[in-house]
């Protein structure tokens, strides 16, 4: 699959068949080297963390669960990473999590206390807290992303 497919403007989407082809790799293999390797497992751990969180995610006037909120910043994330416009963890936050593309409208993300937030803020949290949590024990994030990178 060539980087040009992954960033189309017309569709800001990536071959769906490509990512299931390898269950838990939806990284296309072309855009790994175009992301520091620390960026791209702390990324992939975000996707998951709003996935799994439970949290409702607000763009362009509609609230969305937290898969169709993964999928949607996964795609943003390929589009960026295509164009080498990803050099961190916060350029992916900044970038392609806090608003509108196309709207400009800033993302919220509302949890169970009802509250809703903007994401940017939600995203920054959630990142300081990774990375004390990864400071205190050592440990590296070992889901998908990681198994992705670490493959080959």
């Amino acid at each position: 699959m060539a980087i040009s497919r992954i960033g189309d403007p017309a569709t800001h989407r990536v071959d769906r068949v490509r990512r299931r082809a390898a269950p838990g790799a939806w990284f296309p293999r072309a855009l790994i080297s175009l992301v520091p390797r620390d960026a791209a497992v702390e990324i992939g751990y975000l996707l998951q963390w709003v996935e799994d969180s439970k949290c409702e995610f607000y763009r362009n006037g509609k609230w969305y669960d937290g898969r169709q909120a993964k999928a949607h910043l996964r795609d943003k994330y390929e589009y960026f990473a295509a164009r080498n416009l990803i050099a961190s963890t916060d350029d992916f936050i900044d970038k392609a999590a806090t608003r509108s593309g196309l709207s400009g409208q800033d993302y919220r993300i509302r949890c169970a206390n009802g509250v809703a937030v903007l994401s940017g803020q939600w995203f920054h949290e959630a990142l300081r807290d990774y990375r004390a949590r990864m400071n205190r024990t050592g440990a590296i994030y070992g889901g998908p992303v990681a198994r992705v990178l670490s493959s080959g």
